[in-house]
């Protein structure tokens, strides 16, 4: 359901923007194929996501297909860096692979496109060192929030609040993250750490 959905939204979108629709349509097309083929075939290192297993090797290609189309599409498209590119295509790959690993009842399908459309719009306009930037500030929450109240919210709710986090602030700036904050820092002090 959410595919053909997915597809409409972004065609609207883009704006006739080739690069913007291709890019978030071969996402959803070819990386989440990708991942359900290989974790089927090949998958050997589980972890529990929302409502099933996944597995390790599912995840890197859905990481592996995204990079792959993010890179080629940028390289075509725009006049950046090669350096530049590659980097972008790691961080929107990094991205789409967490997101489709903590998505329920295929909610990856409407989620990965639409958030890697803004990212081929916002991305490519960014300096250099505003896009290693968001690389890090990526990888430190997530770092975080795995590590933050294990024994009250499960490993995908707090990667979910995370990628939440991250998209805020990447998308929009600083300010994006003040009411977030307070809902974060109104959590450590309202709810009991210990389930009833």
């Amino acid at each position: 359901v959410y595919f053909p959905i997915a597809v409409a939204f972004v065609f609207t979108l883009a704006r006739g923007d080739p690069g913007v629709f291709i890019a978030p349509v071969a996402i959803l097309t070819f990386a989440d194929a990708a991942g359900a083929l290989v974790g089927k075939r090949w998958g050997r290192t589980r972890y529990r996501a929302v409502e099933s297993m996944k597995s390790i090797e599912g995840s890197a290609a859905v990481f592996g297909v995204t990079w792959l189309i993010v890179t080629l599409v940028l390289a075509w498209g725009t006049p950046e860096p090669w350096a530049k590119v590659i980097v972008a295509g790691i961080i929107m790959a990094a991205f789409a692979a967490l997101v489709e690993a903590v998505s329920w009842r295929g909610l990856d399908n409407l989620l990965v496109p639409v958030v890697a459309l803004v990212q081929m719009r916002v991305y490519p306009e960014l300096a250099w060192l505003d896009l290693l930037g968001r690389g890090a500030v990526m990888v430190v929450l997530v770092a975080f929030m795995l590590n933050w109240r294990k024994q009250l919210l499960d490993s995908s709710a707090r990667l979910g609040a995370a990628l939440a986090l991250y998209l805020f602030w990447s998308l929009g700036d600083w300010r994006w993250l003040v009411a977030p904050a307070i809902l974060l820092l109104s959590y450590t002090r309202l709810m009991p750490t210990v389930p009833g």
